[in-house]
């Protein structure tokens, strides 16, 4: 084995690693996802049903997460009229408001 040898099957042995370190950060997410399609949770500010789930890992964060997106909802659990264009939750962030089939009623303060 010579140099080129050593440095063109080192690059391969790295891009397999990467592709192997991703597709673990991707099952490890899902795997941990609690909070499904249709599901309200609130979180970052937010109030969103959600429709979209993603896997990734945070910015200051160790392990992968899921993040969600979806229809921004005011407190009432109404669509807002004037929804976010950026209305994203992180798993760590979410608390779920209302699991997808449950039914739903807004209690009144006394």
């Amino acid at each position: 084995m010579d140099k080129e040898d050593y440095f063109k099957r080192l690059k391969e042995l790295e891009t397999e690693y990467k592709k192997n370190l991703k597709q673990l950060n991707y099952d490890y997410a899902l795997a941990n996802n609690t909070i499904q399609i249709d599901d309200i949770i609130e979180g970052n500010g937010y109030i969103i049903q959600v429709k979209e789930v993603f896997p990734c890992i945070p910015y200051l964060s160790v392990k992968p997460e899921c993040f969600y997106q979806g229809i921004q909802l005011k407190k009432d659990l109404k669509i807002s009229k004037k929804p976010s264009i950026d209305a994203r939750v992180y798993q760590s962030n979410a608390k779920i408001i209302k699991k997808a089939g449950e039914k739903w009623t807004i209690k009144k303060k006394y």
